[in-house]
């Protein structure tokens, strides 16, 4: 038997290779049908569902914001409301006076960039027509 080069010759194999790699490249490139599903349908829908949803978590905390601050609250809390705005005092001590009535002692937060919270203190205290407040002083 002689030498494979010399019976087939160096152009046929030459030529067989560059065949085989062609086909080669071909099977693995194929026909790209799945990345252009993936980027001109998936993608797309994906993130259309994604901007759905988000936009209903939005407006599901945009209502549970108005029905907070819609909701007429009673009593001593209903009054801090009306006087100082929906949640801006906090109440800091709760006291009972020597007849037995509740007085309490609450504080409003004011905060200006990089300086400490300054705090107003005030008294609130119910009454025969409601309820009052006064400021006391440090």
């Amino acid at each position: 038997m002689g030498n494979f080069f010399e019976k087939c010759g160096k152009n046929h194999i030459v030529r067989f290779r560059a065949t085989v790699k062609s086909e080669m490249n071909h099977k693995m490139e194929g026909d790209g049908s799945l990345l252009k599903f993936l980027v001109f349908i998936l993608i797309p829908v994906t993130l259309v569902v994604l901007a759905i949803f988000i936009e209903g978590l939005l407006e599901l905390y945009k209502l549970k914001r108005e029905e907070e601050n819609s909701l007429a609250r009673e009593g001593m809390e209903g009054y801090l409301d009306q006087q100082f705005g929906y949640k801006k005092v906090r109440v800091f001590k709760k006291i009972y006076d020597a007849e037995g009535a509740v007085r309490y002692m609450v504080y409003l937060p004011s905060y200006e960039w990089f300086k400490a919270p300054n705090y107003q203190w005030y008294e609130v205290f119910s009454t025969e027509q409601g309820y009052k407040h006064c400021e006391i002083e440090r």
